[in-house]
């Protein structure tokens, strides 16, 4: 054997062992399951339908990646959206959601908005946009209002090493009954 094929081999092995930057990226050793990430990732919305995602856990970090401008349209992670529902009676119903225009320009790489939500942490998801105005012109004055929060529709390969193996969850909050008119 030539001196200079176990050079080859190891130079092979070092470039598998690096990322596109040549920084050697580790593989996660988290086990992750969506039910961990359901049952300790709470969303809340304030009367004000300010929202948060706070980890519960009192052990567990989890990589969660913050809404930017596109995740209210699905059209990158996490896509996050408010359910609104009237009062009818003694009934809820669903009040649809209204139409929406883009111009197509959206922050598509959703990688650098991962953050690490350590246990007992809360951070403000503020790309959470809910026209208020809209409820009281259609005549609805009791409204029921519910932020949702899903990871997992856009993968990406350049993915974040924290998020590899993460898998698709959804979130919802309890909801929020305001007035919307008079």
């Amino acid at each position: 054997m030539s001196p200079a094929r176990p050079l080859l081999v190891l130079g092979l092995s070092f470039v598998a062992a690096c990322g596109p930057g040549g920084q050697i990226e580790s593989t996660p050793t988290e086990h992750w399951d969506a039910a961990d990430f359901e049952h300790d990732l709470v969303l809340e919305v304030s009367p004000t339908f300010e929202v948060a995602l706070q980890n519960r856990s009192t052990s567990r970090t989890y990589p969660v990646v913050i809404p930017g401008d596109g995740s209210e349209a699905d059209w990158r992670e996490p896509h996050v959206w408010f359910t609104v529902e009237r009062r009818d009676g003694n009934a809820w119903k669903e009040i649809a959601p209204a139409p929406t225009a883009r111009c197509g320009l959206f922050s598509a790489d959703w990688t650098k908005d991962v953050t690490e939500l350590t246990p007992g942490a809360v951070v403000k998801l503020r790309w959470f946009p809910l026209d208020r105005g809209r409820f009281a012109s259609e005549g609805a004055r009791e409204l029921r209002v519910t932020a949702h929060y899903a990871y997992g529709k856009h993968p990406r390969p350049d993915a974040p090493v924290a998020l590899r193996g993460v898998p698709s969850y959804a979130l919802a909050s309890a909801p929020v009954v305001i007035q919307a008119g008079p």
